[in-house]
């Protein structure tokens, strides 16, 4: 087990931000008592969440020092103990991308450091992730402070850790234009899915790959349940593109074969 298994992780009363003391006060004098017990019953869900995901972070690392350990034994491929999270990801049919998080918050903090920030009131799994990128004890305190003060959503929260870390806030993408008519629709269908399928053909795992050869070989295929998802979907959307395509590849056939017919047609009753 971890070195840090002495320390219990529990659940503890958050203090309530300032804020949102604020908006308490203002509510009907009724309906206060039932806002406390409310708020206490979520903070609690929301600190057991958070303990269970450093729990899974935990189990993980030590997967990885066994299987690290095992191939140091037997001289095995070193690459089999670095995807353990990826092995376990596919059996267990969760996200890999979740457990890789779980364990990089593990690596960040200790067990003293989480049961100090989960009482941070607020702060959900998602504020925790975007946590993830901060290289400084000062930077993260301020991100806190910020979270507390102005009550930021997750969202909110990670702008203000890219704006203070000098990183630019990702953009939201362009809103597509609703197509006019059915071949314009296919069209958009097919850019999308050429798109995500040569994100795929580029990353699997962290390693360059062709999808259509590891797609013959299923039993070397593996993929965490996102990109199984949209991958899935691909597949889909290709398969009903080819259908349109065929039933307008059968159609032109007909047309082409009737002029045919009625040129030959033509063609008999000029010669009589």
């Amino acid at each position: 087990m971890s070195n840090t298994a002495n320390t219990e992780l529990t659940t503890a009363e958050r203090p309530v931000p300032e804020a949102q003391a604020d908006a308490i006060r203002g509510l009907p004098q009724h309906l206060k008592p039932f806002c406390e017990q409310l708020g206490s019953v979520i903070g609690r869900h929301i600190q057991t969440t958070l303990i269970t995901n450093y729990q899974i972070g935990e189990i993980l690392a030590d997967a990885q020092a066994e299987m690290w350990r095992r191939a140091e034994q037997l001289c095995a491929e070193e690459k089999h103990a670095e995807k353990a999270i990826d092995f376990l990801a596919g059996a267990l049919g969760v996200s890999a991308r979740f457990l890789y998080r779980c364990r990089q918050v593990v690596a960040k903090f200790s067990r003293e450091e989480y049961q100090e920030l989960i009482t941070t009131p607020l702060l959900s799994w998602t504020h925790v992730v975007h946590l993830l990128r901060v290289d400084s004890d000062a930077l993260q305190a301020e991100a806190l402070a910020l979270l507390q003060d102005k009550q930021l959503t997750a969202d909110q929260f990670d702008v203000e850790i890219r704006k203070r870390s000098g990183r630019q806030p990702s953009k939201p993408g362009r809103p597509r234009p609703v197509p006019t008519d059915a071949s314009t629709g296919l069209m958009q269908m097919s850019t999308e899915v050429s798109r995500v399928l040569k994100s795929l053909d580029e990353i699997w795992m962290g390693e360059r790959y062709d999808i259509a050869n590891e797609l013959l070989r299923p039993s070397r295929f593996h993929l965490n349940q996102q990109t199984a998802d949209r991958l899935s979907h691909g597949i889909e959307v290709l398969e009903i593109a080819a259908d349109f395509t065929q039933r307008a590849a059968d159609r032109l056939k007909i047309t082409r074969e009737t002029l045919e017919e009625q040129r030959q047609e033509e063609t008999a009753a000029e010669d009589e």
